[in-house]
């Protein structure tokens, strides 16, 4: 697997981590926040980090990955994230709902 733990790239993770940043950043202020949208973003997102971290580490040789590696780990990670990013979207929002909504009278 090649990412933080198995690469030991660091800064190449802080860096490709902030210009997904800036990258969500700017789809914020053109796209709103609902459910659909949020797990696009966090697709692309996650395709994105992992096609940029495939790329970088076979230019620079630090080791030989099958492109087949890169389709499992970003198809398990898509999977799961959805998951996560659904449930965590549905609390947050009934949290929201419950305490910090406050009607105008």
């Amino acid at each position: 697997m090649f990412d933080i733990v198995y690469t030991n790239t660091f800064p190449l993770n802080i860096i490709i981590f902030i210009a997904i940043y800036m990258l969500i950043k700017i789809l914020n202020y053109y796209i709103p926040n609902n459910l659909f949208t949020i797990n696009i973003k966090t697709i692309l997102s996650i395709i994105i980090y992992y096609s940029l971290t495939y790329v970088i580490l076979l230019l620079v040789h630090y080791n030989d990955y099958p492109v087949k590696l890169l389709y499992v780990t970003m198809y398990k990670s898509i999977i799961m994230t959805i998951i996560y990013t659904v449930v965590s979207y549905i609390l947050i929002k009934k949290l929201y709902n419950k305490y910090y909504y406050k009607k105008i009278k």
